[in-house]
């Protein structure tokens, strides 16, 4: 069976009604059929030809995938789990296993021999090596294949089936979606980008159970010819050398995920119209690249972890929808006025950089809901950083700010405010007018002078958390009150404010130490 909504192709409807698989729909959409069973009616009695019954036999008895399942090899192929069946040929097979590997080689050549295959999906804790037979399956639109984990008390095996992709892999020419866990190794061939109609390449690693992935060496440039392709992904690999410019030339792309590889060099201008998520954290990139991005639909940016010096491009001030921004652990020294222009910029992350200043204009953006810049070097805040309203949580801890923005503590959503570790000498007054269950940490820094009583109390309700230890308090800045929540703790030195008492010998001296 299938359902066609008319469009044709994985991510335009057209999917395979015999599991509770997710399918696309045109913007990469995720649904699900959600069949428990699946009720097959046929006026006559169905059949398998003999060459797919015994190429399914061979797999199933190879990969030990039998034990654990409702295989009966008493009835017709075509009744076993995993299998449909059209026109007398297998056009999809789905196979997984729930125990050890039964055989040194789990997949066998006879994979080869299913040539009306349209699906496959063989994700289990297999051995052996994927055959080279794989790439007669021409007619194939969607695969799925990878290494997994199965506990089977009292150990846990691991699945060791390996797979480089072939040169041949352009025999899949039909393919659209490829998909591969645990398994890659050696580099990416130039004739991937003869695979015209595909959509998603998905190719992933469980670092916790199989270490960093072995795909390796570089990106080829041929990887820009395929020009019908939503979903990039290649995770935790180890891609390495500078991304081919020719990626800009995937126009359909919607998510880009490059994460946990070496690539260095350059970060390319991205010139991607319809992407919405872009991931290129855990990499080695050392630059922006001189150029004019454009991503109109781009919602979350993510580069954090690289080596990236100088300032953020502005043309990443035009990406209009950005909601998420994060570019923390790079060596990024600027962040450009022009920020303000991403009104809908609800979370910004600039941790562990090399920044001296926030800009004024991000403190107009209204949405901004979490702002984290800690371990920089920030001596300039806005401000007017607060004024804007939305603010929730703010973290500029271990910079070397001195003075607060008094707007801060009139922003009515604040719910976190982390300005530990800088040289901060006073709090303003505003904070006394924070709202309710607001934690406050503002520990390693040098403040004195009174501290606002509602900071401490809960005249006007409870404080999450404040932390004021280890700055320059005197017991006379601490409020007299008997409704205090939070003590001020061991403090930094403080010069005395007397310190020379004349008295007699054997005179009796009491010194109230709050007077000096």
């Amino acid at each position: 069976f299938h359902l066609n909504f008319g469009w044709g192709g994985y991510f335009n409807g057209y999917f395979l009604m015999n599991s509770s698989s997710w399918f696309g729909t045109g913007n990469a959409g995720q649904y699900y059929s959600n069949f428990a069973k699946i009720l097959i009616l046929s006026p006559t009695a169905l059949h398998v030809n003999e060459q797919d019954s015994l190429a399914v036999d061979a797999v199933i008895q190879a990969t030990g995938a039998y034990e654990g399942t409702d295989v009966d090899f008493t009835k017709p192929v075509w009744t076993w789990p995993g299998v449909l069946v059209m026109n007398e040929r297998v056009i999809r097979f789905s196979l997984g296993s729930s125990g050890p590997p039964k055989s040194a080689t789990s997949i066998p050549a006879e994979i080869g021999n299913l040539t009306a295959l349209q699906e496959l999906s063989l994700y289990g804790c297999f051995n052996g090596t994927v055959p080279s037979t794989i790439t007669q399956l021409e007619d194939l639109k969607k695969l799925i294949i990878g290494n997994a984990a199965v506990y089977v008390a009292p150990n846990l095996y691991k699945g060791d089936l390996r797979w480089e992709l072939p040169e041949d892999i352009d025999n899949l020419s039909h393919l659209e979606w490829l998909s591969a866990y645990n398994i890659l190794e050696g580099t990416i061939p130039a004739s991937i980008g003869n695979l015209s109609d595909l959509k998603l390449l998905f190719i992933s690693q469980d670092t916790t159970d199989y270490g960093k992935g072995k795909l390796g060496g570089p990106l080829p440039a041929e990887i820009g010819q395929l020009g019908q392709l939503q979903q990039f992904h290649i995770s935790d690999q180890s891609l390495e050398g500078p991304l081919p410019p020719e990626i800009n030339d995937l126009k359909e792309l919607r998510e880009l995920d490059l994460s946990g590889n070496m690539l260095n060099g350059p970060v390319p201008d991205l010139d991607f119209p319809s992407i919405g998520y872009i991931n290129l954290n855990d990499n080695q990139f050392s630059e922006f690249a001189d150029g004019i991005g454009y991503c109109p639909n781009l919602k979350d940016l993510q580069i954090q972890s690289n080596t990236i010096a100088g300032s953020i491009p502005p043309y990443f001030c035009n990406f209009a929808l950005l909601e998420s921004l994060n570019i923390s652990d790079n060596l990024i020294e600027s962040v450009p006025e022009e920020i303000s222009n991403l009104t809908l910029l609800n979370r910004f992350n600039a941790d562990h950089n090399l920044l001296q200043a926030l800009p004024d204009g991000l403190a107009l953006i209204i949405r901004l809901k979490e702002l984290s810049a800690s371990n920089n070097q920030i001596g300039y805040v806005p401000g007017s950083l607060g004024q804007a309203g939305g603010l929730e949580t703010l973290d500029l801890s271990y910079n070397l700010i001195q003075t607060i923005p008094p707007l801060l503590g009139k922003s009515p959503n604040l719910s976190e405010v982390y300005l530990n570790h800088n040289q901060i000498d006073s709090i303003p007054a505003s904070f006394a007018h924070l709202g309710d269950g607001v934690s406050v940490f503002l520990q390693d820094n040098e403040i004195q002078g009174l501290i606002p009583e509602n900071l401490m109390t809960a005249a006007t309700g409870v404080h999450g958390h404040v932390r004021l230890d280890s700055n320059r308090f005197v017991f006379n800045d601490i409020p007299e009150s008997e409704e205090l929540l939070f003590g001020v703790q061991y403090q930094k030195d403080v010069p005395l404010t007397k310190q020379v008492y004349l008295v007699q010998e054997g005179d009796e001296v009491s010194i109230d130490i709050r007077s000096i």
